[in-house]
């Protein structure tokens, strides 16, 4: 899958998981693979508006 940006590229890796289930910061956190936990939450925090 080619990604224009990082924060498309995890949008995306959690769409593919989650479609539309409520999940929590740890199972993103997990899903993503991401060694910065700020990164999940700015992720997280951006798709939410």
């Amino acid at each position: 899958m080619l990604c224009y940006s990082s924060l498309m590229c995890r949008y995306s890796k959690l769409w593919n998981r989650f479609r539309d289930k409520e999940f929590r910061h740890e199972e993103a956190f997990k899903e993503l693979n991401e060694k910065d936990e700020n990164l999940v939450s700015c992720s997280l925090s951006t798709q939410k508006t």
